[in-house]
């Protein structure tokens, strides 16, 4: 067996070993077909990971008395009732809570790719969806909104904004970066810097899901 086939054998069994507690060599029982379906099942990782950051953010912001019981409870329900790749935010709640305005949040599980700052990429990522909490996301809105700039932003103005990172492994020192950036766009870290919500900011959330 090649070194390269030991490294690739040793490093999947490991894994599996660590997930079942088990040690399978289930390498050499998995056929070429059968990696094939288990990468197919693979990809929608990022999308189970996402879905359990946004249910346990609902459960936080209970318990930061935000919204009551029956709000997050509502919020659950509206998490699992849309599609994974539907348009639109992770979460868009329109009951009114604190000082009858709803909710947005934008829930995001990116990794650093660099040793203390996102890359390119993620970091555009980010970005556009923080414009889109602030100015809105016009692909999921009607045509009137999209012609009406700024009756939208009115809209916009009757939600707090939430943007939620998953926390992990240098995330905070990210974070910060992010937060130095030269966006024109208030953001702050909830609920550290947060003495009154306003709907002006953006709130930067980090959750662990441990």
């Amino acid at each position: 067996m090649s070194d390269r086939k030991k490294q690739l054998q040793a490093r999947f069994n490991d894994f599996f070993k660590d997930v079942l507690g088990e040690n399978i060599n289930l390498y050499d029982k998995l056929s070429t077909k059968k990696f094939v379906e288990l990468k197919k099942v693979i990809s929608c990782i990022n999308n189970i990971i996402t879905l359990q950051v946004t249910e346990k953010f609902a459960v936080f912001l209970e318990q930061q008395h935000i919204i009551n019981s029956k709000q997050k409870n509502d919020i659950l329900a509206q998490i699992n009732a849309v599609n994974a790749n539907a348009n639109g935010y992770d979460i868009q709640y329109t009951e009114p809570i604190l000082k009858g305005k709803g909710l947005l949040a934008e829930i995001k599980c990116n990794i650093p790719v660099n040793a203390t700052s996102f890359g390119a990429a993620q970091l555009a990522g980010i970005i556009k969806d923080i414009n889109g909490l602030k100015n809105g996301k016009y692909k999921a809105q009607s045509k009137a909104q999209i012609e009406d700039s700024d009756a939208y932003r009115k809209i916009l103005a009757d939600y707090y904004k939430f943007m939620v990172f998953l926390d992990g492994d240098r995330i905070q020192n990210a974070v910060d970066k992010l937060l130095k950036s030269n966006l024109d766009i208030p953001m702050a870290i909830f609920p550290s810097d947060i003495q009154e919500l306003n709907t002006e900011t953006v709130y930067i959330v980090i959750l662990s899901i441990d």
